[in-house]
């Protein structure tokens, strides 16, 4: 059986090639976006980093030059003059962009090809356990998909046009002044994390913020992953909150057939897979980007997320960081990211959290956007009408400040106005 060729194509290889050697705006961005393993063949990959040499050298990146770096290379006869002259016959064709844009997707299926192979051996492995086999086939399948994703740089033309008011930015309300005043935190490409200790009433209010956009006529499509509860228990408390009705009731008694019924009509799609690695995460969301048009995502929580095997826990939540915050660019949502502090809050005789308390990673407040603080100084966290301080400790795209709401545990509500 032959051996299978990895995807390829010589011909737009060296059709890009040719609008780098004759033209200096296509030299300038090329060298800038493409990484050198983007061409299969050795030729035009020699080429290609000849004229990077060039170009970062300030000097024109022409037949001429590329041609003595590869002399001084030694690849100058391995190359071939013959074929050096053959991407200069000719002007090159105008739709260069859009070639380079394929030649990259190439590059990536070979990558994915090689994470395959590399992810079998992992499967192989039998001297890890296995959820060090999975977390590194995770890993593995993530820094492939991942490589060489930076987007192209864009002329001035292209940056103006990004300030168009009539296609703004996604931003989605919170149903909290702090959040939504004068601008929406909730905005396209932004990490937002949600912090607190445990039963403070943090997946709550992130399914407060779904029930509004999930449930909302039209409904917007949210995604919620759910590293900790079944996707029964979600769909209990988005109807809880959404109906007023208590947890309770929700769980015990007959449910309105409405209530069920607008629920499966609903905008809210859910996974609960236990606890994944941020490669499955990744994958998670960028498939239900693709397959339902997602426009939020919510995470509960982000502690859940294996990055991989790192050398400690923080690097690893650093990892996972960075991931979230990068898939939010690429593919221009928010995600929101639940996330617990660390007991130190408790033994201040105000307990007031701070940034450096997020729960075993400082990535985590250096990658987000947004960082918003639920926390009490009441006794009895557990009870049931319970005064919240909700903080906005961290706004990159504008104000911070701080109110008090009164988070109703029963029915999962939180009343901006401080009464039930």
């Amino acid at each position: 059986m032959n051996e299978r060729i990895p995807p390829h194509s010589p011909d737009l290889e060296s059709i890009v090639l040719q609008a780098m050697l004759q033209d200096e705006q296509a030299a300038a961005s090329l060298t800038a976006t493409l990484s050198p393993d983007v061409f299969f063949g050795d030729q035009a990959r020699w080429i290609f980093e000849a004229g990077v040499r060039c170009v970062n050298r300030g000097i024109a990146c022409d037949v001429h030059t590329v041609s003595e770096e590869l002399d001084r290379r030694g690849k100058m006869l391995e190359v071939g003059s013959d074929y050096l002259g053959r991407l200069v016959d000719g002007p090159p064709l105008p739709n260069w962009p859009h070639h380079a844009r394929i030649l990259r997707e190439k590059a990536e299926r070979r990558r994915i090809i090689r994470a395959g192979a590399e992810i079998t051996e992992a499967g192989y492995g039998e001297q890890e356990t296995l959820e060090e086999s999975r977390a590194r086939a995770e890993a593995i399948l993530f820094g492939a998909t991942q490589a060489g994703r930076g987007s192209d740089i864009l002329p001035p033309a292209q940056v103006a046009a990004t300030l168009d008011r009539e296609n703004p930015p996604l931003t989605l309300e919170a149903g909290f002044d702090i959040l939504d005043r004068p601008l929406p935190v909730i905005a396209e490409g932004r990490l937002v994390v949600i912090a607190g200790r445990p039963g403070i009433g943090k997946t709550a209010l992130a399914c407060g913020i779904l029930v509004r956009h999930a449930l909302a006529t039209p409904a917007v499509p949210c995604l919620f992953l759910s590293l900790e509860q079944t996707a029964r228990e979600i769909a209990e408390r988005i109807l809880a909150i959404h109906t007023g009705k208590t947890l309770y009731a929700v769980q015990t008694e007959t449910l309105a057939v409405s209530a069920v019924e607008r629920l499966a009509t609903s905008g809210l799609y859910v996974s609960d897979a236990g606890a994944p690695g941020l490669g499955t995460i990744v994958g998670q969301i960028r498939a239900a980007r693709a397959s339902y048009g997602i426009r939020l995502v919510v995470l509960d929580h982000i502690g859940k997320v294996s990055g991989g095997r790192k050398e400690t826990r923080n690097l690893e939540v650093g990892e996972v960081a960075r991931g979230l915050k990068a898939i939010a660019k690429d593919l221009r949502i928010p995600i929101l990211a639940v996330c617990q502090l660390n007991r130190a809050v408790e033994n201040r005789s105000v307990p007031r959290p701070q940034l450096s308390d997020l729960r075993e990673s400082g990535e985590i407040e250096q990658e987000a956007d947004a960082v918003c603080f639920l926390w009490t100084a009441e006794e009895g966290r557990r009870r049931a009408q319970l005064p919240v301080t909700f903080t906005l400790a961290k706004n990159r795209h504008g104000l911070e400040g701080e109110v008090t709401v009164t988070f109703d545990r029963p029915r999962l509500r939180f009343h901006a106005d401080g009464t039930p």
